[in-house]
């Protein structure tokens, strides 16, 4: 028997819609494919080859700092728990130059009297400061090493606009060669940090250790030095809200560091004090927009009273550059070299004026506000009982010791009895109580038998001597200098 479907008004709709449908996407054609900027670069299958090439320029920075100590005459400076003097502080940085330039945060290299790169690759650069900003968290760095590098390319972050693809590459909490990505937030944002502040807000993740690595457009150019995160008093991770030095306020430093050097960089001085202008006196001198800077001070002798500068006069341009407000001002005369003759844009009684001003050095009595203090203290000159034998104290198991210190019955090596107030071995954590139980593959039973393995190290032309410590905690390696 021969089955047959009956249409009904139904199904004849529905059939007359779907080839109305077919009939309208033929006369379309295929559908446009979605531009990249609009699907996102995440998406993008070139992202991760960009991401290769970005990789072997970022580094991380170690920067060793040292305290004050002071032992008065005739106390020991032998002890039976670690008195460090060294601090290890840990960033991010990007490579510039072929010649292995550097950039990263002055916070991460102030106050260091030593440090060190570590490349993609693993291994360990030294490091000299070559130059700091004045007006911003920068500075700039050179590994001590006669290789080429791979640098990156350097954009221009006055093109910035809120919603650009970014990435940050940097280490952060010690992970290395991480890489997040997200969009430009909000530009030109005030965190009070300093008087010059211009930060780019991106919600790409940044962390503690990203200090000083890239902040990255989607042409693999750095717009920006990461530099800070934003959380709450719960929360010491990133929340989506970091912040970047745009890379044009990095430019000057870069511009002077190969002939100025970290102790001749002078910023410019004007000679004033200025306000941003708010909406309210923008509206009293009947301007626009709240854009410039009024003068609420001149200095007697400065560059800005010998040019003619008066209290209440609006500056809103400096040279070339539009100055947007007090910080935008601020950071171009900083940025300029002392001796060098701008041209400021003026309102003065509701007529515009062009007023030539040459800057000078800042006074030695004055200084610019920065949330960075002095330069840090040399490293410590500390008695030689502190630090002959790395600063250890030690001595063969005997029960007395071995009951003082709870040993293992079984435990066999050399025990430290003392350690030097900040000595290597203070540095590296080492307490009264800890074993040495072997030198790199020689087994240690005696005073005796360590001296002999240590000098076969120096007779190696070994730069560091590798220990095997027991301790409370369990067995650990530690790696004390052949000074």
């Amino acid at each position: 028997m021969k089955l047959t479907r009956k249409a009904t008004c139904g199904d004849s709709a529905l059939v007359m819609a779907i080839l109305f449908f077919l009939s309208v996407v033929m006369m379309l054609g295929p559908p446009a494919a979605i531009p990249a900027t609009a699907a996102g670069l995440k998406d993008d299958p070139d992202l991760p080859n960009l991401i290769a090439t970005l990789l072997p320029s970022v580094v991380n920075v170690t920067t060793t700092r040292y305290k004050e100590i002071q032992i008065p005459p005739g106390n020991s400076a032998m002890a039976q728990a670690a008195e460090p003097d060294r601090s290890l502080w840990y960033g991010s940085g990007f490579i510039i130059a072929t010649d292995g330039y550097v950039i990263t945060n002055k916070h991460v290299v102030h106050n260091g009297v030593s440090f060190k790169v570590t490349l993609n690759d693993g291994s360990q650069l030294p490091a000299d400061l070559i130059a700091e900003s004045v007006c911003c968290d920068i500075a700039v760095i050179k590994i001590r090493d006669a290789r080429p590098f791979p640098a990156l390319q350097l954009g221009d972050s006055d093109t910035l606009r809120q919603g650009n693809f970014v990435i940050a590459i940097g280490n952060p909490l010690d992970f290395n060669s991480t890489v997040t990505t997200g969009i430009i937030s909000a530009l030109n944002r005030d965190e009070n940090f300093t008087e010059f502040d211009d930060y780019i807000q991106t919600d790409a993740a940044i962390n503690e250790g990203n200090s000083g690595g890239p902040l990255v457009n989607a042409k693999g150019e750095v717009i920006g030095v990461d530099s800070a995160l934003w959380t709450t008093t719960t929360s010491t991770g990133n929340i989506g809200i970091g912040f970047a030095i745009p890379i044009n306020d990095a430019k000057f430093l870069v511009a002077h560091m190969r002939d100025v050097g970290v102790s001749k960089m002078k910023p410019g001085y004007l000679g004033a004090q200025v306000q941003s202008l708010t909406p309210e006196l923008a509206d009293t001198y009947g301007l626009q927009g709240p854009w410039g800077s009024i003068v609420i001070k001149v200095m007697d002798g400065g560059p800005a009273a010998a040019a003619g500068l008066s209290v209440g006069d609006i500056i809103t341009s400096f040279g070339n550059g539009f100055a947007k407000d007090s910080r935008a001002l601020m950071r171009h005369i900083v940025e300029t070299m002392p001796g060098t003759t701008v041209v400021l844009g003026v309102l003065r009684a509701h007529k515009q004026q062009l007023v030539p001003v040459t800057l000078t050095e800042l006074p030695a009595n004055q200084s610019y506000g920065t949330f960075l203090g002095a330069p840090g203290v040399p490293k410590p000159e500390l008695p030689p009982e502190a630090t002959t034998n790395f600063g250890l104290q030690m001595a063969a198991i005997t029960p007395e010791l071995r009951a003082k210190y709870r040993l293992d019955p079984q435990q066999q090596g050399v025990v430290i009895t003392a350690v030097g107030i900040g000595s290597a071995a203070a540095n590296t954590n080492i307490n009264a109580g800890a074993v040495i139980v072997r030198v790199r593959n020689v087994t240690v039973a005696s005073p005796d038998d360590l001296v002999k393995a240590v000098d076969g190290e120096r007779k190696q032309m070994q730069s560091f001597v590798p220990m095997l410590l027991a301790e409370p905690s369990g067995q650990r390696w530690v790696s004390l200098p052949l000074e």
